[in-house]
């Protein structure tokens, strides 16, 4: 009997110990599932501002970088800017909807004013707030202020009628070429042309009515366009300077030193300078007195042949020492003196 009575027991107390471990297991399950079903705390996002690109007139391109989305993917992001500094969403946004990951991303900002400074950053937001990155600022450009390209002449030896050339600038619709004698000290041409006439989709070139005499110059240009720009002018210290060449000037030839006949009619020979006409002058000193006696203007045309030219004179000259040398006048030089002292003789005895 009480053998029985102690297995009774023994049984009773196996069972009271099962029983506590199965309860202590269903309770640390039961823990472990509360724990795996806790939520994830979400944290604040961390983006980047990046500098503006694309910067115009009125509108810039904004970068940014989301970095960390702080557990939760963003389900907003963009830029705000003002122009004041330390810009929020309260202030001019652009805003993009969705579920964003990290990375770059981008947008236009639009309605800006020209040749005003604007701060922006970048935003981001979870669940949890908002997140801003540093401010940058930039700068827009000026509607009337364009960039004034110049391209030719420039440097030394330029030709007498050379062409004036110069980036076309958008909304113009007059150029006007000035060019400054720093030789003569004086202004030289101050012409207008027609931006439909003068320019291609790149480039403007024109060239003046008049020719450049030998010497220093500095050309600019100002511009007429409609609108609110009107007339502006070269910005100070845009300008490029040229040294037109010495025009060439014929070499006489013969005669020279010569003894001619009371009868004989010289032949004058000079080279061909290139020029449209030559004068030939005389100037004869006499027993009886000195005076001019020889003034006439031939066409290279006819007088020129092979780089030289030769013109016979229309009379005979009387007894005396006659001098002789030569005028031009071209197209792209004008006119032109012999340099002084630059004269043939001959005699007739």
């Amino acid at each position: 009997m009480k053998k029985r009575i102690q297995k009774k027991w023994l049984f009773t107390a196996a069972c009271a110990v099962l029983v506590c471990l199965l309860a202590t297991c269903i309770e640390a399950e039961a823990q472990a599932a509360i724990i795996r079903h806790a939520p994830v705390p979400i944290e604040k996002p961390t983006v980047i501002t990046q500098n503006a690109s694309n910067i115009g007139e009125m509108t810039a391109t904004a970068n940014g970088t989301i970095t960390s989305v702080g557990g939760a993917n963003v389900k907003n992001r963009g830029f705000c800017w003002n122009t004041t500094g330390t810009p929020t969403t309260q202030d001019s946004v652009t805003s993009e909807t969705g579920s964003f990951g990290k990375g770059t991303f981008s947008a236009t900002i639009t309605g800006l004013n020209s040749e005003a400074t604007y701060y922006v950053r970048a935003y981001a937001m979870n669940s949890n707030d908002v997140a801003y990155g540093d401010q940058v600022s930039f700068t827009t450009t000026s509607q009337c202020k364009p960039d004034y390209s110049l391209y030719a002449p420039e440097g030394n030896d330029i030709s007498h009628q050379p062409t004036f050339s110069w980036q076309k600038i958008d909304g113009v619709t007059w150029y006007n070429v000035s060019v400054y004698s720093e030789t003569a000290n004086c202004s030289v041409a101050n012409q207008w042309f027609d931006a439909t006439v003068i320019c291609t989709d790149t480039i403007c070139s024109t060239q003046l009515n008049a020719a450049m005499v030998p010497g220093q110059y500095w050309w600019w240009i100002t511009t007429w366009s409609e609108g609110t720009c009107g007339f502006q002018i070269q910005p100070s210290g845009q300008y490029k300077g040229f040294t037109v060449e010495p025009c060439a000037i014929p070499t006489l030839i013969s005669p020279n030193g010569d003894i001619l006949s009371r009868i004989e009619k010289p032949i004058f020979t000079f080279s061909d300078s290139g020029d449209e006409w030559y004068n030939v002058m005389t100037w004869s000193i006499m027993p009886w007195g000195q005076g001019l006696t020889l003034n006439i203007w031939v066409d290279a045309a006819v007088a020129c042949d092979s780089g030289t030219c030769t013109v016979t004179s229309p009379h005979a000259f009387a007894l005396g020492t006659t001098w002789w040398w030569l005028n031009t006048w071209g197209q792209d030089c004008g006119y032109q003196t012999q340099p002084g002292g630059s004269a043939n003789d001959f005699t007739v005895p």
